[in-house]
């Protein structure tokens, strides 16, 4: 792709962005990095993902501890070697689930800091031969086309029933048969109204609660990883996919510790000190996730055009425009938007969705159309953004914009665009609300009727 598209020519490597701030005298982004170097842009595209930055808890005497301690999302890239060794890992969400069930196997003994159950998932997880990767991919096209219309962008759909019209035995039987399939078909693949109807749900809990404490041998510890009485709705947080995180607690090495019954007192240099007791360890293992969505954007010193940060603007509550932009910080953009549910949704997907709208702006690029951008996007010396550069509109007059593949004047072009964000937003809720009336309709002793838009569509032509 570098050899096809040229990348490497607009990517500056092993630098990390401290800082940028907006100068209104010129319209354009000072961004400065960590080996000191200043970029000027026009536009400023933060991809800075929803878990870039990591959490490391505030831990009484954290930094005393005379172990190894690491961060799941910055794991030694050598590797970390367990064996025989005395490991601690505090959480068990999808990182923690992987470690702990990768160093109850090495691991001379291995103690698990549990906050919340994790109501993981079967992976079934499986070697594939040639044969079948090949057919793997020859159904990508249909697959990815799929995605595009199925809830969160999964490789599954609800089922055209709910779990409160049929009989307790296909209830149960539907229940065996995601289960089976695995992955998260149990999750997005089973009943319609799972998510929505408190009993369903609850159906659904007591499902996977005893197919889980079914593989536990102590009643103790059944009971903390798999609750009789569910801590949250089931689904209501994202699932993780688990191997046999749940057998390896009956292994005479490891042990579990429920956090909300014998919380942290301290990290000591030996371990770490419960209420119940000190544990000692020679490693300990961060699996504490991140500072989701926002801290990857507002670890940057970002500051608009009132002198205030990012981090300032947004301390109170996030608030964007479209999920993408913030008043008082011009052309400055957010891939992965804050106010969207990205981690409800296939983040593959998400940032294909958005990409498109990208390019609805912009229209397409190909590598000739990024070479001529290059030349137009670097002036009086000064080095424009990747983003900046390949949008290709340095080569109009100031008074133009280029908008869904025509030339408009500035205000033109805004009216087009919310024109045409507020016919697609508008259509789709319109297209949802009748998939939703249409399983309902059967059940409903009024009709819908149902209602038109009315507004301006010229800027629809392409």
């Amino acid at each position: 792709m570098d050899k096809k598209l040229g990348l490497s020519r607009d990517i500056r490597f092993n630098k990390r962005v401290n800082e940028a701030e907006f100068d209104p005298a010129r319209n354009r982004w000072t961004v400065c990095s960590s080996d000191g170097s200043v970029t000027s842009a026009r536009y400023f595209v933060l991809c800075t993902g929803l878990g870039s930055k990591p959490y490391t808890p505030e831990l009484p005497g954290l930094s005393d501890f005379a172990g190894e301690r690491h961060h799941t999302a910055l794991w030694p890239q050598q590797g970390l070697d367990l064996a025989g060794k005395r490991v601690g890992v505090i959480g068990t969400g999808a990182s923690g689930v992987q470690v702990a069930q990768e160093a109850a196997g090495v691991a001379a003994h291995l103690t698990v800091f549990q906050r919340t159950p994790n109501l993981a998932l079967p992976m079934r997880q499986r070697k594939l031969d040639d044969d079948t990767i090949r057919r793997m991919k020859e159904d990508y096209p249909r697959a990815y086309q799929k995605r595009r219309t199925t809830f969160g962008g999964f490789d599954y759909e609800f089922l055209e029933k709910s779990a409160s019209e049929v009989s307790e035995d296909e209830r149960r039987a539907t229940f065996e048969r995601v289960w089976e399939i695995g992955d998260f078909a149990p999750w997005v693949g089973s009943f319609n109204e799972l998510l929505a109807n408190e009993q369903s749900n609850r159906a659904a809990y007591d499902f996977w609660r005893d197919k889980t404490r079914a593989r536990i041998n102590d009643p103790a510890i059944a009971e903390m990883l798999a609750p009789t009485e569910p801590i949250h709705p089931y689904g209501a947080k994202r699932p993780s996919l688990e191997q046999n995180f749940f057998d390896i607690f009956n292994q005479r090495n490891v042990s579990l510790v429920d956090l909300r019954k014998t919380p942290i007192d301290r990290v000591t240099r030996s371990g770490i000190k419960t209420a119940a007791g000190e544990h000692d360890l020679d490693i300990l293992v961060l699996a504490t996730g991140f500072d989701a969505v926002t801290g990857g954007l507002t670890s940057i010193d970002i500051r608009g055009t009132q002198g205030e940060t990012l981090r300032e603007k947004w301390a109170k509550g996030v608030r964007a425009h479209l999920g993408m932009a913030a008043a008082g910080f011009p052309n400055l953009l957010f891939r992965l938007w804050p106010a969207q549910p990205e981690r409800f949704r296939q983040r593959a997907d998400l940032r294909g969705a958005s990409g498109r709208l990208d390019r609805s702006a912009s229209g397409p690029r190909s590598p000739t159309q990024l070479d001529a951008a290059r030349g137009n996007g670097r002036r009086g010396g000064s080095v424009a953004s990747a983003s900046a550069c390949s949008c290709g509109r340095d080569s109009l007059p100031a008074s133009r914009l280029l908008v869904f593949r025509r030339e408009h004047s500035r205000q033109a072009a805004r009216d087009a665009v919310l024109r045409r964000w507020s016919l697609d937003i508008h259509g789709e809720m319109q297209r949802k609300r009748r998939t939703r009336v249409r399983g309902i309709r059967d059940r409903l002793s009024f009709a819908f009727r149902p209602v038109q838009f009315k507004g301006d569509r010229s800027c629809l032509t392409s």
